[in-house]
């Protein structure tokens, strides 16, 4: 397990992450992670977990405000880890990057991982693709998300979620137009499709409307939930109302997966009283 600490502050470095070790008594001692280079930036700010050069050994992909490090495995009890390297574009592009996202896109069997932020050249919000290889992950594309979403409070998973072998990116954007939105960015050869699909409580099968607050997409998850092979999406909806209350209680929308990708058909809400209901139902 890694736990992220980007406000830790010794007095020189700034953030840091904590591998907590496992054991047969459960999660035991930790060894923690500082900036390879520039002890004044915030450091692991959001991080991935993947093996992302094929040797075996699960790497690391930390981001800060304005950097991208790739820290090799292996990491060790003793606080060591492989060779650093700062992927941060160097084409001229100026990104600060939010979160950072690893899952298998590109079908060839090794961890890829992707990087949401903002774009200051063009002040537009990107995806910027990085794909696995024997030598190292590598920027191979950049992929411009939908006008009007935002990346505030974003949360992103990857998923296959047609099975067609490629997996697809989402992008939990809670902050964009009324209620918020999610999108799916299709997996192909060379990382996420430019073609966003974007699904919000307004579209077809979706359970609820889009409210001003709802922050639909505050959070995103995706595994098969129904036992049909397909993953399926859950999306965290953190203002939704609900009718016994005026406060909002939250909840969580399930979209399943499909031949056809994720859709609203068969979706529903999980919400305080559903939750309530079916425990009653159980202790009856």
């Amino acid at each position: 397990m890694i736990a992220t600490a980007p406000g830790e502050d010794d007095g020189s470095y700034h953030g840091t992450f904590t591998v907590l070790w496992g054991s047969a008594s459960g999660l035991t001692s930790g060894s923690a992670y500082k900036n390879p280079k520039y002890p004044d930036k915030g450091f692991a700010k959001d991080l991935a977990v993947g093996d992302f050069n094929a040797d075996g050994k699960q790497d690391v992909v930390a981001v800060d405000d304005d950097n991208i490090w790739y820290l090799r495995g292996p990491f060790t009890k003793s606080g060591s880890r492989g060779t650093a390297t700062n992927l941060d574009p160097t084409d001229g592009e100026n990104i600060s990057p939010d979160n950072v996202v690893a899952g298998k896109v590109t079908n060839d069997g090794t961890a890829d991982f992707a990087v949401l932020g903002d774009d200051w050249d063009t002040d537009s919000n990107r995806v910027w693709f990085y794909k696995g290889s024997s030598s190292g992950p590598t920027k191979t594309k950049k992929v411009s998300l939908p006008s009007g979403a935002s990346l505030m409070e974003a949360a992103a998973t990857i998923a296959d979620y047609d099975k067609n072998g490629y997996g697809d990116l989402t992008v939990g954007a809670p902050r964009t137009s009324t209620g918020g939105a999610v999108y799916i960015l299709p997996g192909t050869s060379t990382g996420p499709s430019t073609s966003a699909k974007k699904i919000t409580q307004s579209t077809s099968g979706v359970p609820g409307a889009a409210e001003f607050g709802d922050r639909f997409g505050s959070d995103v998850s995706a595994a098969d939930t129904n036992g049909d092979g397909y993953p399926d999406l859950a999306v965290g909806v953190k203002g939704e109302m609900i009718s016994d209350g005026p406060f909002p209680a939250g909840g969580v929308t399930v979209l399943r997966g499909s031949a056809s990708g994720v859709t609203g058909t068969g979706s529903y809400l999980i919400d305080a009283p559903s939750l309530t209901n079916f425990w009653a139902e159980l202790a009856d």
